[in-house]
């Protein structure tokens, strides 16, 4: 049963303590909205009705307004306790998630278009327009039906800037808390909507008041086409890691794997940070058909860090790293070591957010996450990861590219070679020119494994990414506890 939700103002009589306690006269306004349940949020993706995620909401009234302001949002969920609100647009109650800290409210009566002047896309097959903008490429180029990009802007500044342009029909703008905190406040302008981009944190409009273009001034920052095509690269662009038994994802999300035995070269960017130099080098421990990371190695100038899946014992120039101290600062070639309770992480600026942890997991498997954040601070670079600048699996003549489905011949061009500085403590076989030993072949037909996948596929279920690398490591490990800490990509702030 819902239960209504009373707001009440309070005015005091005097400035007086006493006749504020003795003397009030309350004022009652009804909310616009109820009260559907507690334990209860705002569905997790886009594609569920979720439109926004704020982490800085401080009263449930702030929530309300948030989800007020939004064209279709009609349901809100607030954690006081985290000041989280996640506003959504359902058919009904029922669609909420469970979750435990949240309260959910309904807007009783929701403002309609006509009160914004724009209203949520609606396209064929009940196709919405949340986790939508502007298509940016086509075959290569600029997409035609994307007119501009601007930046640092507001929604209503976005739909003011579309009214102003005769070509612009609709509009998608970069919510709160999207994956990437500089995607925030980004205006796309569009001339059709017919190819739509799926974005999580990115909202679609359509335009309806044709008869008020250009009646407002827009403040916030014009970005021109030319200009645009290097941000939006940078907008496809994500973090590269490495993780499991071994999963590699390069920076372009393109995803391979490798389960061979050897030292490889994750990253290598010579001209880092001033010529500086960097590598990153990871070496695999194989058991039977797969292998695993066990051993993680950070070359920045002179120094070395070493993670062996241990966040209170890692070494950096092949001695052990004391415990943490308070006012204590850990550094490698200048750049903060930040320790946290489940990762090493290496910050290089803090503006950009780029940054690499090393991760530890409970699996005994360490991952690796490389992170330009929204910076140009790892191009030029090479390695697992692929090049910088498109996300191909570049070979170490920077021109051929070994895109086969089949990343062992990849992997083989990346093994560390012995022109090359050894980065752990202590070699190990194989090393260059012996290749790295290849798994043994794996026995997919063999009796019981259709059931260990039903099993994988039950225990991976919550994740939210990444779902298949969970199921081949519990496959592979036999090792259902694999799958309870979830994707790396939630592993650090």
């Amino acid at each position: 049963m819902k239960k209504s939700v009373i707001l009440s103002f309070v005015l005091a009589a005097t400035a007086s303590p006493v006749a504020s306690r003795t003397e009030e006269i309350p004022r009652v306004l009804e909310a616009n909205y109820e009260k559907v349940g507690d334990d209860l949020k705002c569905p997790e993706h886009a594609t569920s009705g979720r439109m926004f995620k704020n982490l800085e909401t401080e009263t449930l009234q702030e929530c309300y307004d948030r989800c007020n302001s939004l064209e279709s949002c009609n349901f809100f969920t607030f954690f006081q306790e985290k000041n989280m609100c996640i506003g959504c647009t359902l058919d009904s109650s029922d669609e909420l998630a469970e979750h435990n800290g949240f309260e959910a409210y309904e807007i009783t009566s929701p403002k309609s278009p006509s009160d914004f002047g724009y209203k949520l896309w609606e396209g064929p097959d009940g196709k919405s327009g949340i986790g939508h903008k502007c298509p940016f490429k086509k075959d290569g180029k600029g997409h035609p039906d994307r007119i501009i990009k601007h930046q640092k802007t507001t929604r209503d500044d976005c739909y003011q800037k579309c009214l102003a342009d005769d070509e612009c029909g609709w509009f998608s703008w970069g919510e709160d808390e999207v994956s990437n905190a500089d995607w925030e406040g980004n205006c796309m302008l569009c001339r059709e909507d017919d190819e739509l981009q799926y974005h999580e944190g990115f909202n679609f409009w359509t335009v309806l008041k044709e008869e008020t273009k250009g009646t407002d001034k827009f403040d916030g920052e014009d970005e021109t086409n030319d200009r645009e095509v290097d941000d939006e690269e940078r907008d496809d662009r994500g973090p590269g890691s490495g993780s499991g038994d071994p999963h590699f994802k390069t920076w372009t999300g393109d995803k391979y794997d490798y389960h061979g035995e050897c030292d490889l070269v994750l990253v290598d960017h010579p001209t880092f940070w001033d010529n500086k130099g960097l590598k990153v080098h990871i070496r695999t421990e194989r058991v039977k058909y797969f292998s695993y990371i066990s051993t993680i190695a950070v070359k920045i100038g002179d120094d070395v860090l070493e993670f062996n899946n241990d966040v209170n014992n890692f070494l950096i120039n092949g001695k052990r790293v004391e415990e943490q101290k308070r006012w204590v600062t850990t550094y490698l070639s200048g750049f903060h070591v930040r320790r946290d309770p489940k990762a090493i992480s290496l910050r290089f600026d803090e503006v950009h957010k780029a940054k690499i942890d090393l991760i530890q997991r409970k699996n005994g498997f360490p991952a690796v996450v490389v992170d330009g954040g929204t910076s140009e601070i790892f191009k030029g670079s090479l390695g697992l990861l692929g090049d910088w600048e498109t996300g191909k699996r570049l070979a170490r003549d920077r021109v051929t590219v070994m895109n086969d489905p089949d990343a062992t011949a990849f992997a083989l061009e990346w093994q560390v070679r012995d022109t090359e500085p050894m980065l752990f403590s202590a070699a190990r076989f194989p090393q260059y020119p012996t290749t790295c030993t290849p798994p043994e072949k794996q026995l997919t037909n063999r009796l019981g494994m259709s059931r260990a996948k039903e099993e994988a596929e039950g225990a991976c279920a919550h994740w939210k990414q990444d779902k298949e690398d969970c199921i081949f490591d519990v496959i592979a490990t036999r090792d259902i506890s694999v799958a309870t800490e979830g994707s790396i990509g939630a592993s650090v702030a």
